[in-house]
């Protein structure tokens, strides 16, 4: 219930996402890294939700450096020594999105939207940015995309808090082409004003981003 106290988070739910990354999804190789995972709050008096369609690293190694200097430039340059390593030969970034307290019913205001990845044209997305939402008042290395008539939208209506959308934030395999759009899965959030009547309760959400290294000698 302590979404507020980032330690508890870290200790409490990091250690069951750690689970569940290893044996729950059976990632083959998969070594989780909560060192800097926080619990991203959105809803009354927390960050506002994002009502448009995006992806927050970017394709590449250097994108996705970037996005993480936009917060901490020590953090960007950790993250990129670690990828100059031979041992390491994959990376990704797994969501873990879901309803919490002190929300009582289920998720009808503002509900998450994904798109499934194999709708995506590479030609379809736009490098967008951001100043000023990190610490560091450099841009983040965004992604976003235009419409197709061929992308496919999906969403799990009603979440309640005891209930998580699990997906892929980002994904890098060396060696293999980093702008493969399947790679990443695109989300916003979303108006539904058929199931939203006035008085219905306002999104909490918490988003807990756990990065994900892939060690040389397993299977990606």
């Amino acid at each position: 219930n302590d979404w507020e106290q980032e330690d508890k988070v870290c200790e409490v739910y990091g250690a069951e996402v750690r689970t569940i990354v290893i044996d729950t999804l059976n990632i083959p190789g998969a070594q989780p890294d909560t060192t800097y995972a926080r619990a991203l709050l959105r809803g009354p008096g927390k960050q506002r939700y994002t009502s448009g369609v995006h992806q927050d690293f970017g394709y590449t190694p250097e994108e996705m450096q970037g996005s993480i200097n936009a917060f901490s430039e020590e953090r960007g340059t950790i993250w990129w020594n670690a990828w100059q390593k031979d041992t390491n030969v994959a990376y990704s970034v797994i969501n873990f999105w879901r309803p919490v307290e002190p929300m009582k019913g289920p998720v009808k205001a503002n509900p998450l939207a994904v798109i499934d990845p194999n709708t995506v044209k590479l030609q379809d997305t736009v490098h967008t940015g951001f100043h000023g939402l990190g610490m560091t008042n450099k841009p983040t290395m965004q992604l976003g995309l235009k419409y197709s008539k061929e992308q496919r939208w999906y969403y799990y209506p009603e979440m309640t808090i005891e209930e998580v959308l699990v997906f892929r934030q980002a994904e890098l395999i060396k060696g293999k082409d980093f702008r493969d759009a399947t790679r990443t899965v695109f989300h916003s959030s979303f108006d539904d004003p058929v199931n939203t009547p006035a008085g219905t309760e306002k999104r909490r959400s918490a988003e807990y981003r756990v990065p994900v290294w892939f060690r040389k000698g397993e299977d990606c």
